[in-house]
Order: C-alpha cells, then structure tokens, then sequence
C-alpha cells in the first residue's frame, strides 16, 4: 500500500508492506513493514480466523473501543497493479482512541475479495480537526 496523508499543513508519504509469518489452524500472524522518510518500522498483528474481521478497526489500531457506523456500500471496479478488481466499498463515520486522545473519522474504504490479508484495495479518511489519509494497494500477491 502507497498511504499519502495531509495532516497540519504537511504531506507525508508511507509505503506498507504486509506479509504472513505464522499461520496455524486458528490465526494468522502478519508481519506490517512500513517505510517513510527513508526509515522502516515493523510491527505484528494476529488475526484470529474464527472471528469476523474488520479491516478498518485494524488499521485504526483498535484496542477494543472503536466504535463504526456504516452509511452507505456499493461495488466499483478499481486499477491496481496493472489489474481490474471488482471492489466493495463502504463509506463509515468511526470513532476511536490514539494517545489518550478520541478521534472521529469520516471515510470510505473499498474491499476486495481478490486481494490477501483483508482485501483492502483503497482508503480513504478524513480525521475531523487533524487532516486527510489516502491508502492504495500497489500491487498483491498469494505467496507461496
């Protein structure tokens, strides 16, 4: 994923890379690899397989207190990777919890069924009074 986000008058990009490290009958654990301003910071999740996941509390960090309001879905075909993906997209109003610090998130997030790891193709938010985040899938692969 190529993240682009405006944020207090300034524009940072981050390139994330997420790959499979564990996986056992129950869950999954996944390695996230993130390279901004010539710096890379790697951190592990795990996604327990017997429970609804939800991409967008994952990528809010969700310890347990963020709450989602969906507004509306549709399908939309989106380019990624040289590729056509027939996606589902759902915008959401979120709320949640960073550094002490609730936030409230108006966004729209497309999902594909084709792609690994959650199926995010693209994000977009906008984080009331902080700024704007736009996320797009480079490129996916199934491994091995």
């Amino acid at each position: 994923h190529k993240t682009t986000s405006k944020m207090a008058g300034m524009s940072m990009e981050m390139e994330t890379k997420q790959t499979v490290i564990k996986k056992t009958a129950d869950e999954v654990t996944i390695e996230i690899a993130n390279k901004t301003q010539g710096q890379e910071f790697k951190t592990t999740f795990t996604v327990k397989l017997n429970e609804k996941y939800d991409p967008r509390k994952a990528m809010a960090g969700d310890k347990g207190d963020t709450e989602i309001k969906d507004l509306g879905t549709g399908e939309e075909n989106v380019a990624v990777g040289g590729k056509t993906l027939k996606a589902r997209w759902t915008e959401y109003e979120m709320s949640s919890s960073a550094g002490g610090q609730k936030m409230n998130i108006k966004g729209k997030t497309w999902v594909s069924t084709e792609v690994p790891l959650g199926g995010v193709v693209k994000s977009e938010s906008n984080i009331q009074g902080v700024g704007t985040t736009t996320m797009e899938l480079k490129d996916f692969g199934k491994g091995q």
